[in-house]
């Protein structure tokens, strides 16, 4: 499911179209003297609006598969980090170099990846947030490695815990990251499209929506039955 506040902006377009038809149902009598709040004008405003909201719903579809692939490279990191660490406290290092292994790990293992939505789509802040953190992730795991290599008595037997398959999975990682870096760039100039249409001041949709209001209760008359039709109608202002 996604989050409220992206909801929100779905709501939003909805609740849009849905003031439309409410005033085209007032018929003939609806006839503001500002041509932005005509039905006409007012339906070409939610085309837009809608048409930007389909577009971020279609770009987040399109991320689901190569943020997956990244999240079953990056599952075991933790795991592995700590495997490392245990490894290296069994050897002769000193004390501070043992310190300074564990800080780091412990930055790589505090790292929390927030779950995906149950539908498997993620939601357009998630995908953002979600991106940085894999990205200082894998910085912090190169910083990591290198400690690692100021070490010749770090020389574990296991293939997996040698610094050439760390160096190599962090290849991995930074290709994933860089590729993910490419496929999210929709979302984010979707969201810039999809946020002026809905909340540009006086223009958008939300401020647009509050003209309309003004105009049925001058109109109408604010005890009258048709502002009571339009003024219970929602419109929520994303957060800065």
């Amino acid at each position: 499911m996604a989050s409220s506040s992206e909801t929100g902006h779905a709501i939003n377009v909805s609740n849009f179209k849905l003031l439309i038809d409410k005033c085209d149902g007032f018929g003939a009598s609806y006839q503001p003297s500002n041509g932005d709040l005509t039905i006409a004008s007012l339906t070409a405003q939610w085309g837009v609006a809608n048409t930007a909201q389909a577009t971020i719903n279609f770009v987040l579809q399109q991320v689901k598969e190569p943020i997956n692939e990244r999240g079953i490279l990056f599952e075991p990191l933790s795991g592995l980090v700590t495997r490392v660490v245990n490894v290296l406290n069994s050897t002769r290092a000193s004390e501070q170099v043992k310190l300074d292994a564990k800080g780091i790990a412990d930055v790589i293992r505090g790292f929390r990846k927030k779950k995906t939505p149950t539908d498997g789509v993620p939601g357009e802040e998630w995908v953002s947030t979600s991106h940085m953190s894999y990205v200082m992730r894998a910085e912090n795991f190169l910083s990591f490695i290198n400690l690692l290599k100021t070490m010749p008595i770090y020389a574990p037997n296991e293939v997996e815990l040698k610094i050439a398959s760390l160096e190599t999975l962090y290849t991995s990682m930074k290709s994933k990251n860089d590729g993910i870096g490419v496929i999210i760039a929709p979302v984010d100039n979707a969201r810039i499209v999809r946020n002026e249409a809905l909340y540009t001041k006086d223009t958008g949709i939300v401020d647009v929506a509050k003209l309309v209001k003004k105009y049925v209760k001058g109109a109408y008359g604010a005890t009258s039955e048709r502002f009571k039709l339009v003024s219970g109608i929602k419109f929520t202002r994303r957060k800065p």
